[in-house]
């Protein structure tokens, strides 16, 4: 079946294995007390896991079924269908842990809270008092949905960067 349409089902199987493999460290992180959503973008696991998985699906394309070769579009042709499985599964899965286990929504709420409380004055005098304080009325309006959007968001500029990294790496050009 993936010699039909490698280009779709090929980063669409790594993507799906890469959000049973996200969101099996996500909620770990959630249950041993680290909320997932809380972690600073620039030392998500997510960096490694699309790196890891990227690679793979990027030589698995090249070396199997494209004859050796990889243009840099194809490489990132290839990226954005790995991202949207792994987004659409991720986000979903958020959704329905943030809807089915209130807590999640809650400890998110308190935990940035509690960052943005704890900002120096000098960083709130440059976002400004009020827009500080309304910062903090939306963040306590904050529902399930929002936190997947977030993570898709996420997931969507984390995999940008890696993907264009991996992309220009692995490319290889026919010789004429």
């Amino acid at each position: 079946m993936f010699k039909r349409y490698p280009f779709i089902l090929l980063p669409a199987r790594n993507g799906m294995l890469g959000a049973v493999l996200g969101m099996a460290l996500a909620l770990t992180l959630f249950f041993i007390g680290k909320h997932p959503m809380v972690i600073p973008i620039y030392m998500d696991y997510r960096l490694i896991l699309f790196g890891v998985l990227l690679v793979f699906t990027l030589k698995e394309y090249r070396d199997y079924y494209n004859k050796g070769l990889l243009s840099f579009f194809e490489g990132m042709g290839l990226s954005i269908v790995f991202t949207v499985a792994f987004s659409i599964i991720t986000g979903a899965v958020i959704f329905a842990i943030g809807s089915l286990k209130p807590a999640f929504v809650t400890e998110y709420v308190a935990l940035y809270s509690q960052q943005f409380r704890n900002a120096p004055p000098e960083q709130i005098e440059k976002i400004g008092k009020d827009n500080f304080e309304k910062m903090l009325v939306l963040l306590k309006e904050t529902r399930a949905g929002d936190l997947a959007l977030q993570y898709v968001i996420q997931s969507f500029t984390i995999s940008f960067f890696v993907s264009l990294i991996i992309s220009v790496i692995l490319r290889r050009q026919p010789k004429y």
